[in-house]
């Protein structure tokens, strides 16, 4: 076979972006038209590769409706016309669609220019080449045959959304390994050049970014990579409604750096401001960041309508014999422990002093409230070992203004 097959005209065939059937750079009549049944059946096969399909299979993917009277015997025709576009007419199409056990499968070995099974062998070439320009090389041609998504039609069974996926990961696994291969090299420009270019097909995707942004930044332009940055700033907020990881926004900080003076975007500042770790008690803060806290509270809630309260736990006969305050410190220690594990995290707690906890409670209703109280009570008596004490607490709505005396 191989000796018919290398006398015919070349066939290329292009998936990665588009589609397109040509021989010998002329478009293929009846192959020409994306949507055509036709063209459908060769996305098919070609999207499972050397895995075959059932004629089962290729009629519920080509006709799901049902709409076709005997769709066994249009498969078969579909299958002919199909094996005739490709042949160009010179009697060879059998060669590039085969029938194993009753079973259609694309024949790789039939002559034929393929953009992505080019583009997937080499991938297994630069993976297996040990010397560092070899693998550069390969990664660059594979790079450059990935023009976008893998048969991006409005058809899109489940193969060829899988070889889509397939490819795309290839492709996201080329940009890595060529940036890690021009940062080794010192090549920076490389990179800008593959991430500009990677852009132009994808401009959604962070982590291209940020290689584009270091880059800049290692080549000594952090004017240039604070623009980057804000036109991926603009355009992940704008059309995407996202804001940048923080990755990204770490990025930011080292533009900041090599500007020496630079208005940070408010993206970063969040991501500077932002907790480290979703909380996961009251916070505990000291009586000076406590008051701040409370006005803060008496405006916001004077402002907005909203209900806060301001409540008091108070320990009662905690006093040594000789008048030492170890029972006290004890006690208001083991109290503020059983109030940080009852309370919401958005809670603060905070001691007025050696026998008295202040606590500032949000978003609850006062019933709510009360209870909390009760539970921090006995939280506290379940655990607490020591000279005999009792507890009380006191529960107030915030105001604007301290009540007339």
């Amino acid at each position: 076979m191989a000796s018919c097959l290398s006398s015919r005209s070349r066939l290329t065939i292009r998936t990665l972006g588009a589609f397109s059937v040509q021989q010998d750079g002329r478009a293929i009549p009846g192959l020409s038209t994306p949507n055509s049944t036709v063209s459908r059946l060769l996305m098919c096969l070609l999207a499972r590769r050397q895995d075959p399909f059932s004629t089962d299979e290729l009629i519920a993917l080509l006709w799901p409706t049902g709409r076709v009277k005997d769709p066994a015997k249009a498969l078969v025709a579909l299958i002919y016309r199909l094996r005739r576009a490709l042949s160009a007419c010179q009697g060879r199409g059998t060669d590039y669609i085969q029938l194993r056990q009753n079973c259609y499968v694309w024949n790789d070995a039939a002559p034929c220019f393929w953009d992505a099974e080019r583009f997937e062998s080499l991938c297994r070439q630069a993976q297996a080449a040990s010397a560092e320009e070899e693998q550069r090389a390969l990664y660059e041609q594979a790079f450059a045959l990935y023009q976008g998504d893998f048969l991006p039609q409005k058809f899109q069974p489940a193969c060829v959304a899988a070889a889509a996926s397939h490819y795309r990961q290839l492709y996201h696994q080329i940009i890595g390994r060529l940036a890690r291969l021009y940062a080794a090299q010192k090549d920076y420009a490389a990179t800008v050049k593959m991430c500009e270019a990677a852009l132009k097909i994808d401009d959604a995707l962070e982590f291209i970014y940020g290689l584009y942004i270091d880059a800049l930044l290692c080549l000594g332009q952090p004017v240039l990579a604070l623009e980057r940055y804000q036109q991926m700033a603009r355009h992940l907020s704008g059309r995407l409604g996202l804001s940048p990881s923080p990755q990204l926004s770490a990025l930011y900080g080292r533009i900041h750096q090599a500007l020496g003076q630079a208005p940070a975007m408010l993206s970063a500042v969040r991501a500077n401001l932002a907790e480290t770790a979703p909380p996961v008690s009251a916070q505990l803060c000291s009586l000076d960041s406590f008051r701040t806290l409370y006005q803060f509270a008496c405006r916001l809630t004077d402002r907005s309508g909203q209900i806060a309260f301001l409540a008091s736990l108070s320990i009662h006969g905690a006093q040594e014999p000789d008048g030492c305050a170890g029972t006290q410190e004890s006690a208001l220690r083991l109290l503020t422990q059983a109030a940080l594990q009852q309370l919401p995290c958005d809670s603060a707690v905070s001691s007025y002093s050696q026998t008295q906890l202040l606590l500032l409670l949000f978003s609850l209703p006062y019933e709510d409230c009360d209870r909390l109280l009760a539970a921090i009570e006995r939280a506290f008596y379940n655990e607490y070992i020591g000279s005999p004490v009792s507890l009380s607490h006191e529960l107030a709505v915030l105001e604007a203004l301290p009540p007339d005396a």
